[in-house]
């Protein structure tokens, strides 16, 4: 399993665009997933998250508009299945207001 947590807290109620992006060793086997989490729920924004299957790539860059209520937070989630482990080279999440309710 590996893990990075980042938190940002939402200053006002309204509709967010939060992005990731993850870069990471290749694997051989299996996928990476990365998931985009609110309030630290088990359930990320989107039910099945971001999938990354093994095609040689090695990153995930990936957006999702949301309705969030101040005071909320939002983090980063990424793991692998492979069975191994490896590294994960870079991270970056960021979030936009793009109107507020």
């Amino acid at each position: 399993l590996v893990s990075e947590d980042t938190k940002i807290y939402i200053p006002v109620t309204g509709r967010y665009v939060i992005g990731l992006n993850f870069a990471f060793d290749p694997i051989s086997s299996g996928f990476w997933r990365a998931d985009i989490v609110v309030n630290r729920n088990t359930s990320p924004i989107l039910a099945s998250g971001v999938d990354q299957t093994n095609t040689g790539f090695s990153a995930i860059n990936y957006s999702e508009d949301a309705l969030l209520t101040k005071g909320d937070y939002v983090e980063s989630r990424i793991y692998h299945n492979s069975g191994g482990s490896k590294n994960v080279l870079g991270a970056n999440m960021y979030i936009r207001l793009i109107g507020v309710s």
